[in-house]
């Protein structure tokens, strides 16, 4: 999942002009771009690699924050996200959900429903 993140965090400095820091805060510049391509009728399936990309920052933010891991279920699927509660959470479909559905999938909600746990 790292290597998948970087490349969202050149993307965004390179297409947007935003640094991505692996903070919590920089989740809403994330739920921005993502939310650009709901808004502009952009199908996933056009820019699905990116999505999968900003869905692996979105892990990797949680992994560095929480004291998360990162899980890979059986070869098959998208990597996943192992809390330290043992729950285990997608944010690369999440990503996907955001584009989507627009605004109802927040990204920063998703983050802080998980850390306030």
């Amino acid at each position: 999942m790292p290597n998948h993140a970087e490349v969202a965090v050149q993307a965004a400095a390179r297409v947007d002009g935003v640094a991505l820091n692996y903070g919590a805060d920089s989740l809403g510049s994330v739920d921005v771009i993502l939310g650009r391509f709901h808004d502009e009728g952009v199908g996933v399936d056009r820019v699905a690699e990116t999505i999968f990309s900003f869905g692996a920052y979105v892990g990797e933010v949680i992994v560095r924050s929480v004291g998360a891991s990162d899980e890979h279920p059986m070869g098959r699927g998208p990597p996943m996200v192992r809390l330290p509660t043992d729950s285990v959470v997608n944010p690369i479909g999440k990503a996907f959900k955001r584009v989507e559905n627009g605004d109802l999938e927040s990204v920063p909600y998703f983050y802080y429903a998980l850390v306030e746990k």
